[in-house]
């Protein structure tokens, strides 16, 4: 056993050294969303306004709700060095990697599965290469990682694991909006304590205060009363356009986000008036043709499964396509034009296809995890969650959250293939 702790630090020591040197001798990785989040730090510093885009240039209301408080806030102290910012995504890292170990261990104690693991782990191209993006997705996969850790930790108090986990969501929740959906639970829950262990555990609400301060936030801005206008984008300019996109094609779809609905509103009456203009726009477009976009969703869950990190290994060694969207060619069907877009840099291409059949595999042996176990449902439903609420735009960065966890069951799902074939050799 000591020469499998050594050969885990070795390998993510390894690991992190080369992801640094990398880094630090290859030209700046530029994102958008990377910039967003820069610039509403810088904005919060030195104007006290959350803005994700340049104060004295002319304004895009959407811009002053679509980055949430908490990763800029996060950032805020780092913004001096980029190398700082480093660091401390690769501690993150370092800490994603330990906390899924601390998981599985509550599973299992075998070699194999151990093993399998630190294999998963380094091959989560997607986790590994987000340490050199000033992204929040890598915060929220430790945050997600730690809230489980401490759900199965039974050697704590249950009134010290809920106020832990309630902590961690409310953290979650301001870095990003993905789990605005899941307050619903948090009355339920606030509800079963009361009724099975007879307390309140009142610490359940603090994801509803992060949720009314950032509205409030937000309000003060844009005179809208929203935790975050990411919804409201994703809606229009995402999933209706990709309907739309699947539907009629790519030029169709493009035609669709140019209607004056979608012009950048520059004011707060414009905003409030863009806000319910594309929120009906696209809820008429969904209804008019719901199997549709059923078939869109589905897609999307799907590939974001089997994504291996297409957009992190294209960014990465700078063959990205910035001008056109992949996933709206790839519902539109052009199939030459996504081909000529793969094929930019025939090594990464390469590596993405073995990567993605690796994807295709793991989907295989986690079905094999599934049982009667409460902690491994528990398990496929937060998986299930961050699937499902992404919908037609799904990818490995937003599978990134939950990826330890899916680990976790592929190495479950090997064990169980594994002692099947061991007791067929027996009998």
């Amino acid at each position: 056993m000591k020469r499998l702790v050594l050969t885990f630090h070795i390998a993510i020591v390894a690991c992190l050294a080369g992801f640094v040197m990398y880094h630090i001798w290859s030209p700046e990785i530029l994102i958008n969303d990377s910039l967003e989040y820069k610039l509403a730090a810088n904005n919060m510093v030195d104007y006290n306004t959350l803005y994700g885009c340049v104060l004295n240039e002319p304004l895009d209301f959407r811009l002053y709700g679509k980055r949430t408080l908490g990763y800029p806030i996060f950032i805020l102290f780092q913004l001096e060095s980029d190398f700082l910012i480093l660091l401390v995504s690769v501690s993150i890292y370092a800490l994603i990697f330990f906390l899924g170990i601390n998981i599985l261990a509550k599973f299992t104690q075998t070699r194999m599965a151990f093993m399998l693991y630190l294999f998963l782990f380094v091959a989560n191209i997607t986790l590994a290469l987000h340490t050199t993006f000033v992204m929040a997705d890598l915060l929220l996969a430790a945050i997600i990682t730690a809230g489980v850790s401490v759900c199965f930790e039974s050697r704590i108090s249950l009134a010290a694991r809920v106020k832990g986990l309630s902590l961690l969501w409310a953290i979650g929740l301001l870095l990003k909006p993905v789990l605005l959906p899941s307050l619903i639970l948090a009355p339920v829950l606030l509800i079963y304590f009361k009724n099975v262990h007879h307390k309140w555990y009142l610490y359940m609400v603090l994801p509803f205060i992060v949720f009314i301060v950032g509205s409030f936030v937000n309000m003060q801005n844009t005179q809208v009363f929203e935790y975050s206008s990411i919804s409201t984008i994703n809606l229009g300019q995402y999933n209706s356009k990709l309907m739309v996109t699947s539907a009629e094609g790519k030029e169709e779809g493009d035609a669709y986000v140019n209607q004056n609905t979608f012009q950048i509103p520059r004011n707060a009456e414009e905003y409030a008036k863009y806000k319910e203009g594309v929120t009906k726009l696209a809820f008429d477009q969904l209804k008019s043709n719901p199997l549709a976009y059923a078939k869109v969703h589905l897609a999307g869950m799907i590939k974001m499964i089997l994504d291996p990190g297409r957009f992190e290994l294209y960014t990465f060694f700078g063959v990205n396509d910035k001008e056109q969207s992949l996933t709206e060619l790839l519902y539109a069907q052009e199939w030459q034009k996504l081909k000529t877009a793969l094929y930019r840099n025939k090594t990464v291409f390469v590596l993405f296809v073995v990567l993605f059949l690796l994807s295709i595999m793991k989907l295989f042996i986690a079905l094999f995890s599934i049982s009667k176990n409460r902690n491994t449902l528990l398990l496929w439903l937060i998986i299930f969650y961050f699937i499902a609420i992404t919908g037609p735009i799904g990818a490995a960065r937003f599978m990134m959250p939950v990826s330890i966890l899916y680990s976790v069951l592929i190495c479950l799902g090997a064990e169980r293939i594994l002692n099947f074939f061991k007791k067929r050799t027996k009998s």
